[in-house]
C-alpha cells in the first residue's frame, strides 16, 4: 500500500466503472469534482500531489484496496484506460507478453517479418534470448510458428494487436 494513501483518499476519488480519477476538493486551478489527470510523455496518466507525480493506474490498485505490484499491466495496451477491469498486476514478463505491435513493424505481426533471403522470418523471445523460429515461403506459415510460440510461452491474447 502506499504510504500516503488516506491522505491521497482525501484528495482523488476513483470510479472503476470508468477509471476515471476526480478532485474532491480544490487543488491549484483544479476543482473539485473535475478530472484528475495529465497524460505524461510515456503515455501514462498522472497526477501531481505535493510536488510528486503519481501514476494513476498504480493509485487505482490503492484505491481498490490492494497492495501496490510492481508492475501494472493495462489489459487492453492502452495506457490511458485505467478502468479496475483493465488492470492486473504483471511481472515484467508478463507485461512485456501483452504489447501492442510496435509502430515500426511492417509485416503487421509481432515476431514475424520479411528476410533478405526472400523468405518470411519468424522469432520471438524468451528469457532474454531470440528465438528464431524458421524460414517460411508465406506469411500465413510465419504467422502460424509465431502463434504456437506464443501460445506455448504463456503470451497475452492481445498481443501485438
Amino acid at each position: 500500500m502506499l504510504k500516503n494513501q488516506d491522505y491521497l483518499k482525501k484528495l482523488l476519488s476513483y470510479d472503476p466503472g470508468t477509471g476515471l480519477f476526480t478532485w474532491r476538493v480544490d487543488q491549484g486551478s483544479a476543482k473539485s469534482g473535475s478530472v484528475a489527470a495529465t497524460k505524461a510523455t510515456n503515455g501514462y496518466l498522472v497526477v501531481m500531489v505535493d510536488k510528486k507525480y503519481q501514476s494513476l493506474h498504480r493509485l487505482a490498485f490503492a484505491f481498490m484496496g490492494h497492495d501496490v505490484p510492481d508492475c501494472v499491466d493495462h489489459i487492453n495496451g492502452d495506457r490511458t484506460d485505467n478502468r479496475w477491469v483493465n488492470l492486473r498486476p504483471a511481472t515484467a514478463i508478463e507485461n512485456a507478453r501483452n504489447q501492442r505491435l510496435h509502430r515500426t513493424n511492417s509485416s503487421g505481426l509481432p515476431g514475424v517479418m520479411w528476410d533478405e533471403r526472400s523468405r518470411w522470418r519468424a522469432y520471438g523471445y524468451l528469457e532474454g534470448r531470440y528465438i528464431p523460429l524458421g524460414r517460411h515461403q508465406t506469411l500465413l506459415d510465419a504467422a502460424a510458428a509465431r502463434k504456437s510460440f506464443e501460445s506455448q510461452n504463456g503470451y497475452h491474447s492481445n498481443h501485438g494487436k
